[in-house]
């Protein structure tokens, strides 16, 4: 699931503080829909994962995080 998120994202985004990628997609966890946020660094085809945690709603911690400029989305 971490991999589709990598690989296949709904938005993308980049964190000004650890000048690492965000994705975020939807996964499906304990019957539930989630969301899941995943910080990773990129080299070549090698994902450097930073963090990844789940989200109840998407929209609302995207539009949190690009609202104090933590966030840029590309």
């Amino acid at each position: 699931m971490l991999m589709v998120v990598l690989e296949k994202p709904r938005v993308r985004f980049y964190d000004v503080s650890s000048r690492a990628e965000v994705n975020i997609g939807e996964i499906i966890l304990q019957g539930l829909s989630l969301g899941l946020v995943v910080v990773f660094k990129r080299r070549g085809d090698v994902y450097h994962v930073v963090t990844a945690y789940p989200v109840r709603d998407m929209r609302g911690e995207a539009e949190r995080k690009v609202k104090i400029r933590k966030w840029i989305p590309i």
